[in-house]
Order: structure tokens, then C-alpha cells, then sequence
């Protein structure tokens, strides 16, 4: 029963933590219109956090996955430029799933399962809040059928860089232990991680930098900017830019071994 109780008021006291944040964030918005976004999308961030749940054990509270989206929702209302890049919706989707997953990153209560998606999750979302921010200068010139298809199998293939890229040596090691994947499979998987870090290699120094401290120290990308002097979003968008190099160049080796 002691053991129930501290449990429960340790929760309290984390979601009380997350609220406070929450509210200091808010206080700092000096724009009526950033206040607006929030009070017009705090719904959004509920929906969200409910498409995150279902995906965890039952362990993790709503509540608190709904705290950390609103933290993200109010970063992207105070970050956001009608002018440039995505509406709203699709540019705080990204940032409120980050937000949520930086706290399940933080709360260290997932299951290895759990934990290696979240991981993917949290590192896509990053990719793609960065797209949706770019600008789009002048009018977009018209695109074939061809062009859409390549730009699709360009995320596509960003994606499975970000997964494979995102695999910890611990994943990389317990493959082997899971008795419904057989040898080749395993080899292939092995032989993919390789070349991605041969891959990383050939990238600047500064890329190599971000994509080490993000994917294999596991700093947020908010710690590997102050490590590197920079913003938390313009580090964001180093890490999108290395992360395309890094795509290409793991893609390039596969192609042509």
C-alpha cells in the first residue's frame, strides 16, 4: 500500500511539473494570436496524445502525454510564420508529437518495444517538423506524375534512413535472439546498419556531429544545440539537412556496393 501511494503521489507531482512548464511557456507569449492558435488547437493535442496512447502499454497516463503535446502546441504557435512553410495544422502536428515523445524519452517507463518505436517516432517527427517549416519561395512550378513519384520515394527512403539510423547496438545485438527471424534476414538487417555508418562517415564533421549526438548519445536535439551553440530550430534544420545527406549517401552505397 506504501508502495501504491508514493506511486501515485509521484505521478502528482510529475504532472504538476508538466503544468507548470506548460503555464511558464504560456506566460511568455506576448502574441494574442499565438494565444489564439493554442486555445483553437488544444483539442488537436488531445486527439494526438490518444493516437500515441494507443500505441503504449497501459502504464503511460493520457494526462501526461496531453501536457507534454500542449508544451509542444504552445512552442509551435510562438515559432510559427503564416508566410512560411505549412499551415498551422500541419506544422504543430510535428512539433506536438516531438514534444510528446521528448517526455516518454524523459519518463524512462517503456518497454524495449515501445522504446525502439519511440525512438523512430520521435526522430521522423523531427525530419518532418523541419520540412513542414521550410519556405516556399514564389509559386511552385507545375510537377509531373514522375516528379511526385520521386519526391515520394525520397521520404520514403529519408524514413528508412531515420529507422535504421535510429536502431540502438542493443537492437542491433538482440536481433539475433529472436527465434521467428531467420539467419539471412538477420545478416541483411546487420549489413543495412553497417553501411549506414560506413555511410556517416563520409559526411562533414558537423554532420557527424549532430547525427552522433542525436541518434547514438541519445541527447535531445534541443541539448545537441546548446552543445553546439546553436538554437533548438536551427539545429533542427542541420539535422534535417544532414540527415538528406546522410540518406543519399547510405542509399548511393547500396545501390552500387
Amino acid at each position: 500500500m506504501e508502495h501504491s501511494g508514493l506511486k501515485v503521489r509521484f505521478c502528482q507531482v510529475r504532472r504538476l511539473a508538466s503544468l507548470r512548464a506548460s503555464l511558464t511557456l504560456g506566460c511568455a507569449m506576448a502574441s494574442l494570436e499565438q494565444k489564439k492558435l493554442v486555445e483553437q488547437y488544444s483539442d488537436y493535442v488531445v486527439r494526438i496524445a490518444k493516437q500515441v496512447k494507443r500505441t503504449l502499454s497501459p502504464n503511460v497516463e493520457t494526462d501526461d502525454l496531453i501536457g507534454y503535446g500542449m508544451t509542444g502546441l504552445m512552442e509551435a504557435a510562438e515559432r510559427y510564420n503564416p508566410n512560411v512553410g505549412a499551415n498551422f495544422s500541419t506544422f504543430s502536428f510535428y512539433r506536438i508529437r516531438g514534444a510528446i515523445y521528448d517526455g516518454l524519452r524523459v519518463m524512462g517507463s517503456l518497454s524495449r518495444t515501445e522504446y525502439k518505436r519511440q525512438r523512430f517516432e520521435e526522430k521522423a517527427s523531427s525530419y518532418m517538423e523541419s520540412e513542414a517549416s521550410r519556405p516556399h519561395l514564389g509559386t511552385k512550378p507545375l510537377r509531373t506524375a514522375e516528379d511526385e513519384l520521386n519526391g515520394m520515394a525520397k521520404k520514403v527512403q529519408r524514413m528508412i534512413t531515420i529507422y535504421v539510423t535510429s536502431l540502438s547496438e542493443q537492437d542491433i545485438k538482440g536481433i539475433a535472439d529472436e527465434e521467428l527471424e531467420n539467419a539471412d534476414d538477420r545478416y541483411a538487417r546487420l549489413e543495412l546498419y553497417e553501411k549506414m555508418r560506413a555511410a556517416l562517415g563520409k559526411l562533414s564533421k558537423s554532420d557527424q556531429e549532430i547525427i552522433t549526438a542525436y541518434y547514438f548519445e541519445d541527447k535531445s536535439l534541443e541539448e545537441v544545440g546548446k552543445g553546439l551553440g546553436l538554437s533548438k530550430s536551427w539545429t533542427c534544420r542541420k539535422h534535417a539537412r544532414a540527415m538528406e545527406k546522410l540518406s543519399d549517401a547510405f542509399f548511393a552505397m547500396i545501390k552500387d556496393p
